[in-house]
C-alpha cells in the first residue's frame, strides 16, 4: 500500500489550467455561480455567463 501525505489546504492548481477551454456557467449572477464563474477566469478559461439579471452579470 502507498502513503501518500497530501495537504489539500495547500494545493494551487496552474494558473493556466483552463486555458484554451470554454465554459458556460449558469446562476452566474451570485452565490456559488458567481464564484465558479471567477475561479474558472483565474485560471484561464473563457467564461460564458448565464443568468437572469443582466446587472448582476455586468457588475
Amino acid at each position: 500500500m502507498i502513503n501518500l501525505n497530501i495537504s489539500l489546504k495547500n494545493y494551487q492548481p496552474k494558473t493556466d489550467l483552463l486555458k484554451d477551454r470554454v465554459i458556460l456557467v449558469t446562476g452566474a449572477g451570485d452565490g456559488i455561480g458567481k464564484s465558479a464563474a471567477l475561479a474558472y477566469a483565474r485560471h484561464g478559461a473563457t467564461v460564458v455567463l448565464h443568468g437572469r439579471t443582466i446587472s448582476k452579470l455586468e457588475a
